[in-house]
């Protein structure tokens, strides 16, 4: 844009020739731009569970390919699929593939972003969370397998997201700003008295500040990210425990039950800047690590998915380079 004494003149152009630019450098004589093209392939990985000691990251096998972002994913009951949500058509858009390979299939579509497709216990459905274009904010959306509209089930001015299936498939718990939209998360369920009835109004399970709900197996309890500790909740609200995760500094993250209930696995780090995965019991105790992340190729982002023998991670591999141009004036 042309810059007068009294500000802009006339409209913005665009810079042809340029696509993807990140960080841009105008020459002193205005005669040259230097720009930087930045590349993010953010995909899903997946690495044994180890039995015992910790593995590397440095072992994880690439699950999904190509020039997009993934961010959370999880594995179908029949540990056969993997859904995930995906911005390779320019938004994000929630799509089920075959672990064994093939062509990802689009699992709904809605005019607005989508994200974290979570698979039902029976497989028939899908959670996920979204904005649409005609909404203000982020809702919670249930959507059969065999596809169809998805069901809006929450409607809060504030964000609504992150939904968890219990296990008998007839409740979702999930973060929400409340009906006031403030600005701390709160965990809400939404019930239902059969699956394919009628789903009731969203309940606030309790006032405490938590997020990212995962409800363990047996459907009694589910723990949440409360900040500096996890906390474990009952079904009724009842805080059943915080559970420490010191030498853990900061927030831990994504908090995950095992398949068989005698581990929640979460995302931390310590105070030498190490990162990893670890593992408390749900009573409380010393964290054990069992993944570390420490290969500077690859950035650990977003949400990880706990199956019966592996770990599904999101790891991310960013290239940027430096070009340069005449600038036309």
């Amino acid at each position: 844009v042309e810059v007068g004494p009294d500000g802009p003149r006339g409209s913005p152009g665009g810079v042809a020739g340029i696509s993807d630019p990140h960080t841009i450098s105008v020459s002193a004589d205005g005669r040259k731009l230097a720009f930087s093209k930045f590349t993010a392939r953010q995909n899903i990985w997946s690495i044994p569970v180890p039995g015992s000691g910790q593995v590397s990251v440095r072992a994880a096998t690439r699950i999904t390919t190509g020039n997009q972002v993934i961010e959370a994913h999880s594995l179908s009951p029949d540990g056969e699929w993997i859904a995930y949500d995906s911005d390779i058509r320019g938004e994000f858009d929630v799509y089920r593939m075959r672990l064994e390979g093939g062509a990802p299939q689009m699992i709904a579509e809605i005019s607005g972003t989508m994200y974290q497709p979570e698979w039902s216990p029976d497989g028939t459905e899908f959670a996920f969370y979204g904005k649409p274009r005609t909404a203000g904010s982020a809702e919670v959306f249930v959507v059969s397998v065999a596809g169809g509209t998805p069901e809006q089930l929450t409607g809060f001015p504030g964000g609504d997201g992150i939904p968890d299936w219990s296990p008998d498939g007839l409740t979702i718990a999930f973060q929400s700003e409340g009906p006031e939209g403030h600005d701390e998360y709160n965990i809400w369920t939404i019930s239902r008295d059969s699956v394919g009835g009628r789903w009731s109004d969203p309940v606030q399970l309790n006032d405490l500040p938590c997020g990212r709900p995962d409800w363990a197996p047996d459907g009694k309890s589910l723990v949440c990210d409360g900040g500096a500790d996890l906390v474990r909740l009952s079904i009724d609200g009842e805080i059943l425990g915080r559970l420490a995760t010191a030498p853990i500094v900061g927030q831990p993250g994504s908090p995950k039950f095992s398949p068989d209930g005698s581990k929640i696995y979460f995302r931390g780090v310590q105070e030498d800047g190490s990162q990893g995965i670890w593992w408390i019991p749900p009573e409380g105790g010393s964290p054990t690590k069992v993944l570390a992340f420490d290969d500077p190729a690859l950035a650990v982002v977003a949400d990880f998915t706990v199956g019966p023998d592996r770990f599904y991670l999101t790891l991310a591999e960013y290239e940027s380079d430096i070009w340069v141009m005449d600038l036309d004036w």
